[in-house]
């Protein structure tokens, strides 16, 4: 079947992220000994079943309240331009994927799918220029929910206006390319820039 859109993961996919250098930054600005182990704030920042995460996540906190209850847990004194310094330090436009990208524009509808919170987005948003050239983005923050629930995917395609078998997704994270694949969506398990391109390829999306 023919494709008309495709639809791009953000993290790990056109950015290369490092929750590792983000806890490394914020331990670093900790008054408490406890929270100067980069490993520690780790887990604790990161943890995706924390509730302090979901939250930011689905847009259920503002960025400023997530910055100060993050900044109470982990016992710093930061202003809000620091804190989101920090928050924003593990970041790198994987180019290889952005050209495959500007490749693309213009042929297919281009979209974004991504689990992301305002500060991480809006950071982006400003240095990757690829991002300007998506016709839509369904981000989680904005609608209050994530990958891998059914909701997320069933908005993309009501969305995009056509067959799901029209929409190829493409994700790191195989758990949320399994989900989409169940509502019919053609997934791509992403790993580099170079196997992405010979799954296109394979499609008939890329000469």
């Amino acid at each position: 079947m023919t494709v008309d859109v495709l639809v791009f993961d953000l993290g790990n996919v056109i950015v290369r992220v490092s929750h590792a250098a983000m806890a490394a930054a914020l331990a670093a600005r900790s008054s408490d000994p406890r929270f100067q182990d980069p490993e520690r704030v780790l887990a604790l920042a990161f943890d995706d079943r924390d509730g302090l995460t979901v939250e930011f996540d689905t847009g259920r906190l503002t960025a400023d309240v997530f910055c100060r209850s993050v900044s109470d847990r982990l016992s710093l004194s930061l202003s809000f331009e620091e804190f989101a310094a920090c928050w924003n330090a593990g970041f790198e436009e994987r180019v290889d994927v952005t050209a495959l990208i500007r490749r693309l524009h213009g042929r297919y509808r281009l979209m974004l799918l991504s689990n992301t919170n305002e500060l991480h987005y809006r950071h982006l948003q400003s240095r990757v220029p690829v991002l300007s050239l998506m016709e839509r983005t369904f981000l989680s923050f904005e609608l209050g929910m994530r990958k891998p629930d059914r909701a997320i995917y069933e908005r993309v395609i009501r969305d995009a206006g056509v067959d799901p078998a029209r929409i190829v997704y493409i994700d790191d994270i195989e758990a949320y390319t399994r989900a989409a694949a169940g509502l019919g969506i053609q997934a791509v398990t992403f790993e580099s820039a170079a196997q992405l391109e010979r799954a296109l390829q394979a499609r008939g999306l890329l000469g």
